[in-house]
């Protein structure tokens, strides 16, 4: 259980310090590649809307054709039958061709329905419910195709949003990078690396904390501290090559020792 413990803390350690390094951190600019992907995105959802659109008009061409087909069996038509005839010519004519399979179908949901035999015109209601799921479905696909659409172009604004926010943002950098004849830079340059140090040893100091805690009561964490030992010594062997009268400047050795 400590073991767990312990690894789930280092992880979460590791996680907040490398998302908090990544704001420090100068990556390619990859902006236009996500707003292309987001467009792409955008435009395929486009054309699923509108082959389902397509679809729609020819649902509609159907049943006009099932309306024409129904007004023309009657055998003395009114003048009510006659405005309804001219209504659905306009009718098909906003519509989309349907399929000649589609144009027999629903001639033969006509026949039957006003049938004079009970059971031919169960049937006909039978494949007119049918009919109705497939109208159905086609209109609950064309709501969920059109909502996603919504929320692309909605996650495109937003993204648009952030790029030029960040952009903004990228621009004062340079400016204040460009202040004193480009001295800003340098001065840019040093408040980056201090915060960004910070960091680092901020994390550092903790691992070695958890590492120092329980390395006293789990074998496993003392070996993990012992090389975390191990490359500490390292890197002060480092500085005291490098600056040999640092450690007793910082009083890491007794002066009266290291004189001998």
């Amino acid at each position: 259980m400590k073991i767990r413990i312990v690894g789930l803390m280092l992880a979460s350690l590791l996680f907040v310090s490398c998302g908090t390094l990544d704001i420090f951190k100068s990556s390619p600019n990859k902006s236009q590649d996500k707003l292309d992907r987001k467009s792409d995105e955008i435009s395929q959802q486009e054309r699923s809307l509108a082959k389902n659109n397509e679809i729609k008009l020819k649902q509609i061409g159907t049943v006009s054709k099932g309306v024409e087909h129904a007004l023309d069996k009657e055998p003395e038509p009114s003048k009510n039958v006659d405005v309804a005839k001219e209504l659905n010519i306009r009718v098909q004519s906003l519509a989309s061709n349907p399929d000649v399979k589609d144009v027999v179908r629903i001639r033969e949901i006509v026949d039957k329905l006003v049938s004079e035999v009970e059971k031919e015109r169960l049937q006909g209601r039978t494949e007119l419910k049918k009919l109705d799921n497939e109208l159905q479905y086609s209109q609950t696909q064309r709501v969920l195709l059109q909502n996603e659409l919504n929320k692309k172009m909605l996650e495109f604004k937003n993204l648009s949003d952030n790029i030029a926010e960040q952009n903004d943002k990228n621009e004062q950098t340079v400016d204040e990078m460009n202040k004193w004849f480009g001295l800003g830079a340098v001065f840019y340059g040093i408040k980056r690396f201090l915060v960004s140090s910070m960091i680092i040893i901020a994390v550092a100091a903790i691992l070695f904390l958890i590492l120092r805690v329980l390395a006293t009561t789990n074998p496993i964490a003392g070996a993990i501290f012992s090389v975390f030992e191990m490359g500490v010594s390292t890197i002060l062997k480092g500085v005291k090559t490098l600056a040999p009268g640092s450690f007793q400047f910082a009083k890491f050795v007794d002066k009266g020792t290291s004189r001998h």
